[in-house]
């Protein structure tokens, strides 16, 4: 059995890192397998955060209407 000790902590990054990250895939060129191996993250932390970014990218050009009418 591990104890807290032995656990493997997965590294925190700030919002701004993720954003600017996901930004080198979307607005810059680089590909997936690209822009992680030059941040030294994972694929598929990358690929979350292009995911998340594309999203919200989309709801600042299609602003959901929540008033009720």
């Amino acid at each position: 059995m591990k104890t807290n000790e032995t656990k493997h902590k997965r590294p925190k990054y700030s919002l701004e890192f993720k954003q600017d990250a996901a930004k080198l895939v979307l607005e810059k060129g680089y590909s997936l397998n690209q822009a992680a191996d030059h941040l030294g993250i994972s694929l598929s932390t990358l690929g979350r955060w292009v995911r998340a970014e594309r999203k919200q990218g989309n709801r600042a050009i299609y602003p959901v209407d929540t008033t009720m009418t």
